[in-house]
């Protein structure tokens, strides 16, 4: 699978009193990895929206994070994204951000491929078949690495 590597400094606006990252920072950051995820693989998720008005992107179904060490102010980490599960209209992203071998937190999050259906106040969010296309350069063997200054 296509991996994406984004290494982010953490900075003071990152952290709490304690200096330890504040959690919902990982939620941040694992957006981020989406996002690079997909332009990596030439699916700029913004350029998608404008080129298809009717595709309304890859709203989160379900999150879940396991946090097993913290990070400090003035640590470099990693996060690697990568797609997990493929599913007919949805799929699951698994992330793991790393401090050199150790592992900071590993999460996942299921999302669905989304377009709307019908106009104005009658229109709905209805999941769709993910494109074989998406699926093919999303799975290729390949890892990227990305440096990510500030978020």
């Amino acid at each position: 699978m296509l991996e994406v590597h984004l290494e982010i400094l953490v900075e003071w606006g990152h952290c709490d009193p304690a200096r330890i990252v504040f959690n919902p920072n990982f939620f941040v950051w694992m957006e981020s990895g989406m996002y690079q995820l997909f332009t990596t693989a030439n699916y700029p998720i913004v350029k998608m929206s404008e080129e298809d008005p009717q595709f309304l992107g890859v709203p989160l179904l379900a999150t879940q994070a396991n946090f097993q060490k913290p990070a400090k102010v003035g640590d470099t980490i990693t996060l690697v994204t990568s797609i997990s599960r493929w599913g007919r209209t949805s799929f699951e992203l698994s992330y793991r951000f790393l401090r050199g071998e150790d592992v900071l937190c590993t999460a996942t999050q299921t999302r669905v491929w989304c377009y709307a259906e019908g106009e104005g106040a009658q229109e709905t969010i209805k999941p769709a078949p993910i494109p074989e296309s998406f699926r093919a350069d999303l799975s290729v063997d390949k890892q990227v690495h990305i440096k990510l200054v500030s978020s």
